[in-house]
This record gives C-alpha cells, structure tokens and sequence, in this order.
C-alpha cells in the first residue's frame, strides 16, 4: 500500500499507516536556494520530511520525476519536485540563482516547471 498527496503522485510506502493530516503536520521543509554563484544551497526540515524527500528521490530516480507537498514552519504548503535531468540531453537548464547579479536572463533556457509535468497538468 503507498500513501499519496493531493499531487497525485505516490512514494514512501513506509508511510502508509498514518493519517493524512499527520503526515502533512510533520512533514516540514525548507529549500533554500543559492543566492550566487559557489554559495551554499540548504535542505532544513524535520526527519519526517526528510525521509519523505528520500523517498522522493527514489522514485524519481525510477519514473523520471516526483512531486509531493511540504509545509514551511509559518504553515504556508507547496509541492516539490525532484526531476532527473540526463547529462546527454541538449536542453540548457535555467541557472539556479536568486541574486539579482546572477539571475538567469536568458529566454532560451528551461527551468524545472517545464521537465515534470503529469498528464492531468495538461488538461484544461
């Protein structure tokens, strides 16, 4: 049996025997991302979580991509997605940086939204 999210997607079967509202109360998670160039990039959040992300990796690993829902400490929720991005694919990924100095500025670029969509983000 596998627990999945309102996202759709299925991963941490480990899980299978808590509630919902639980999962979501311990599965607390920041990412925050590289301000520039050789900064540090942070994963923060509760072992809960951290063990839901492994398990997200997993499965991306396996079909491509995952997406799952976290909650930030100020209780603001969000969906992550893990994407495998093969080294011999010719699509240029978007820089990862938030500094104004080292945004990307180029239009030619593909950023992570793009490479994990389901089948029912299309509809509509």
């Amino acid at each position: 049996m596998t627990s999945s999210t309102s996202t759709g997607f299925h991963t941490n079967p480990e899980s299978h025997n808590l509630n919902p509202e639980h999962i979501m109360s311990e599965r607390h998670l920041h990412v925050y991302a590289q301000h520039y160039e050789h900064s540090h990039a942070h994963i923060v959040g509760t072992p809960e979580a951290l063990s839901w992300m492994r398990g997200m990796i997993d499965q991306a690993l396996a079909k491509g991509c995952s997406e799952e829902d976290f909650i930030a400490y100020d209780g603001e929720g969000y969906a992550l997605k893990i994407v495998v991005f093969k080294k011999d694919n010719p699509m240029t990924l978007a820089k990862p940086y938030t500094d104004e100095s080292s945004k990307e500025k180029s239009e030619t670029v593909v950023w992570p939204h793009q490479l994990c969509i389901k089948k029912d983000d299309n509809v509509g």
